[in-house]
């Protein structure tokens, strides 16, 4: 007699495990294998207060020095000593996704620099800034923008304050199933100012749109639509502060002294490629255009500037002599061209005066 053994194949129910993904973590991780001085400010750090620009966001970092001129939106930054002179900073670069954001020649101003629709912000002290480049030997402030996968559903956001403060922003991102994944925003800020003479209106556009074309191969693209109006108010006297501090300087009043970027937008397109043994390839091309125009008491400047360019970077990473070691080159180019013009003031300064 032979027994028969009959085996039946048992099929087990499908298990799905999901999570969520700390991409700020993952950040700050591996951030930390950068040599020298770099700090992290999320943007969950920074929006639980109001934010009119760049100096908010970077509050109360180590080594970092920002500035609103009379309380807007365009900055004065230093990081470590550098670029305080004045609020076209020279020798720090501002990047959004490692693409330069500003003008080739980085006289950038901080009101460029979009701080609402970001996920954080990298600061890069000194010559830990190199991997971007040898121009920002100030440093570097570095954008990473938020996406579909970061900031899915539909965001409203209203401020009010007093001074005729109004702050809002309507943002929207999702992933569709084939790869794709988008996010889009708009925001206003004006505001009236403590002083006369101050008021400062800026509309913003900025939307991105990503592809996976693959596990280790993906893409995105860039478009940013501003438009920035502001007055300046001038400096007083210690007399005249103490007397009346909302006044304006009269000189600036009598020449509705201001400054307009009408309109500036950028493109840009980054793509990355994971390689083997964790190394990863990133190149990308950006084109920007300004607008600008600025009447003061010591004259006129405006401009019409077309900047673009092309970056590489690419970051290996090994095991020599026990100890890991990571290795960063690349190599960026740029050009810029425009029309431009400045007219000396036909006003005569009286002494002594500043500003």
């Amino acid at each position: 007699m032979h027994a028969t053994d009959s085996t039946e194949a048992n099929t087990l129910p499908a298990i799905s495990v999901e999570g969520e993904r700390d991409i700020n973590a993952e950040a700050k991780k591996e951030i930390r294998n950068v040599p020298g001085g770099v700090s992290i400010r999320t943007a969950e750090e920074y929006r639980e207060k109001s934010v009119i620009g760049l100096g908010d966001a970077l509050a109360f970092v180590p080594g970092v020095y920002v500035q609103r001129l009379s309380g807007q939106e365009a900055t004065r930054i230093s990081i470590r000593g550098s670029g305080i002179s004045s609020t076209y900073v020279s020798g720090i670069r501002f990047l959004r996704d490692g693409l330069p954001i500003g003008r080739v020649d980085d006289m950038n101003q901080g009101m460029l620099a979009d701080v609402v629709n970001n996920d954080r912000v990298e600061i890069y002290r000194g010559a830990s800034s190199l991997q971007y480049g040898a121009s920002s030997l100030g440093g570097a402030v570095n954008l990473i923008s938020s996406t579909g996968y970061t900031s899915p559903g539909v965001t409203v956001r209203t401020e009010v304050g007093s001074n005729g403060y109004l702050s809002g922003q309507i943002k929207a991102g999702k992933v569709f199933e084939n790869g794709i994944d988008t996010f889009v925003s708009a925001t206003h800020y004006q505001a009236d100012g403590f002083r006369e003479q101050s008021t400062e209106r800026t509309s913003r556009l900025y939307a991105n749109l990503g592809y996976a074309f693959s596990a280790t191969s993906r893409g995105r693209f860039h478009l940013t639509e501003e438009r920035y109006d502001g007055k300046f108010p001038g400096t007083l006297r210690l007399a005249q502060i103490r007397d009346n501090p909302q006044m304006a300087q009269s000189l600036f009043k009598r020449l509705d002294a201001y400054l307009r970027i009408s309109p500036r937008w950028h493109m840009a397109y980054q793509h990355e490629l994971d390689l083997d043994q964790g190394d990863k390839l990133s190149f990308g091309v950006f084109h920007t255009g300004t607008k600008f125009d600025s009447l003061t008491p010591f004259g006129r400047i405006f401009y019409d500037e077309t900047d673009y360019g092309v970056s590489m970077r690419h970051e290996m990473n090994r095991t020599l002599g026990g100890h890991k070691n990571r290795f960063v080159w690349g190599m960026s180019y740029g050009r810029g061209s425009g029309d431009n013009a400045l007219h000396t003031p036909a006003v005569v300064l009286p002494p002594p005066f500043s500003i």
